[in-house]
Order: C-alpha cells, then structure tokens, then sequence
C-alpha cells in the first residue's frame, strides 16, 4: 500500500534550524541560521571569537530563545529534549581544593535518573564505568579531579556527558589549552565515539585544518553560517568567515570519511 505523502520524515533529522536569529542589544549574534543534519551527522563548527559559535549550542540545548526562526532538536523543541543531549564545556580549571575524585565525578551525569532514590544504583555504577573505560580513564577513577592534566580532564568531562546516554552529542572547544597529542587522541576518540555509536555530534573549535580529518560535516559560522553539506573545508569559506585570506593545512586521513 503506497503513501500518501512521500516527504522525507522528519525522524531521520537530529537538528532542523530554520530562519534562526538572535540580537542581544544592538548586536546581532545569529543572522538567518539554516541547518539540517541527520542522526549520526558529526558537525565540525570553525569561526571567529564572537562569532556566534557557543551562542548557537546555548540555542540548541533550550538555553536561549532567538528572536526569530525554529529550531528541532530530535523532533522536540530543545527545553523539551534536553534530556536526550548531553554539553561538554570547555576546559575548567578545577578548584584544588575541593575533595573530589574522577569517579564521583562521572557519577554525577547519572544524578538525573536517581529520582526519590537516596543513592546510586548498580546500574548506575556500570554505566559509569563504561564511560570511563570508553575514554580510557578507568585507571584514574580513584584520581583527584585536579590532578589530571588538562587533557585528562576533559575526557573525564566526555565520561560524564555519555553516562546520560544521549543521542545528541554537543562539544564547545574540547581541545583548547591541550597539546598536539593529547589533541589529536581527543579528536580520534570522538570520532570512534560517533561511528561506533551512531551519536549525532557537533564540535566546536578553532583547529581549521585538523577538525576537518575528523568529522564528517564542516560549517563555519560568524553570524552568519556557511555550510555545504560536506566534509570539505575550502578557502573560500574560511576566507568569508573570518574576513580575511588564511592558508589550511590539511590533515585529512586517507580512509573514506566524509559527506554522511
């Protein structure tokens, strides 16, 4: 029996952005947003400070309202997803002060399901265990969260964010204030994080000619954004980004990545 209405559905998209504008004052952060992306799309996001980039993932996760334009976050509004999108920050120093280990840190991605419930379950425990050992941090879990390097922070941060079991996967500049390596173990885990199980992702982040080796969608936003719907990151987009001629480098991998 054939359809009626042979429109794509809209279950297959895990991001629908429609007209979407915000002003703050005088200032106009977000101008005529478009953006779609399907459910395991990994979206790389470059631009300048300023540019719009931490406004629009405040946006998304129900944060902020814009002034005009719709947004559906896995055919919700965002407020009403929230509890299917987890937010990895960018990297916080942690007071050294303050007693806690990286174990009960993880653990707390899981206060939301405790309920009336007084205490972690088995479950719970499991779940957060599996985070850890999925960004390799198992052996640290006993570890004061202030004694990692920055690095080891913020996988610890990306442990917590998976212990929710998201669908959507929002990332705001993971890899600032860490070096080349432990950059590129960050991005090559996410990206094992995104094939393996198939969570839609948008990245963050100011590392032009890496983030492209990695994701599989690239936009870059100052205001307004440019996306093609591709991995392809060219000058002509960096240059009407940032207002002005830069060189890539490029870091693309030879494996077939890309497009989605």
């Amino acid at each position: 029996m054939s359809s009626k209405n042979n429109k794509p559905s809209t279950r297959n998209y895990a991001l629908e952005i429609k007209n979407l504008s915000l002003t703050r004052g005088e200032t106009e952060i977000l101008k005529s947003i478009d953006l779609k992306l399907k459910k395991g799309d990994f979206l790389g996001i470059i631009g300048p400070n300023g540019g719009g980039k931490t406004t629009l993932l405040k946006v998304i996760l129900g944060l902020l309202n814009p002034d005009k334009g719709t947004v559906k976050v896995l055919g919700q509004g965002p407020k009403e997803a929230r509890g299917k999108v987890s937010y990895v920050p960018q990297y916080t120093n942690f007071d050294s002060k303050f007693p806690i280990d990286v174990w009960n840190v993880v653990l707390m991605g899981r206060v939301g399901n405790l309920g009336l419930k007084p205490f972690f379950s088995k479950e719970d425990k499991k779940i957060a265990r599996e985070a850890l050992e999925k960004v390799e941090m198992i052996d640290y879990k006993d570890r004061q969260i202030s004694s990692l390097s920055g690095g080891e922070q913020q996988r610890v941060l990306m442990a917590r964010a998976l212990t929710t079991r998201p669908e959507f996967l929002l990332l705001d500049e993971p890899t600032a204030s860490v070096d080349e390596r432990i950059k590129t173990s960050i991005y090559k885990l996410l990206k094992k994080i995104n094939e393996e199980e198939t969570k839609t992702m948008i990245l963050v982040s100011h590392d032009i000619g890496f983030l492209s080796s990695y994701v599989k969608k690239v936009a870059c936003l100052n205001r307004d954004l440019t996306y093609h719907g591709s991995g392809e990151l060219t000058h002509e987009m960096i240059e009407e980004s940032y207002g002005c001629e830069m060189n890539i480098i490029a870091h693309r991998h030879s494996s077939s990545e890309g497009g989605g």
